[in-house]
């Protein structure tokens, strides 16, 4: 499956840009393949920042998650604390 289509496993947009890269490659056109590479080049761009701020979100998210565990740790913890006393 990879030797006919060797991008498969990208999208593909992706996938089509890298077979013109390819081609281009094959051909020895510079142009098209310096064009193509500015695409990608973007599109990778683009698609980090996506990530960057997925991760900025998880650690926020995180952060909170944390803080919320711990609160009920510390309010169940006096909750029980009058039961006790009681005994």
């Amino acid at each position: 499956m990879k030797l006919h289509q060797p991008f498969s496993s990208v999208s593909s947009k992706h996938g089509n840009l890298l077979n013109m890269i390819k081609h281009a490659f094959d051909t020895n056109n510079k142009d098209l393949g310096s064009n193509n590479l500015t695409q990608l080049a973007n599109d990778i761009e683009v698609l980090e920042s996506i990530i960057e701020n997925q991760d900025k979100r998880n650690q926020v998210s995180m952060t909170i998650s944390l803080v919320g565990v711990i609160l009920t740790v510390v309010f169940g913890a006096l909750s029980i604390i009058p039961l006790i006393a009681i005994r």
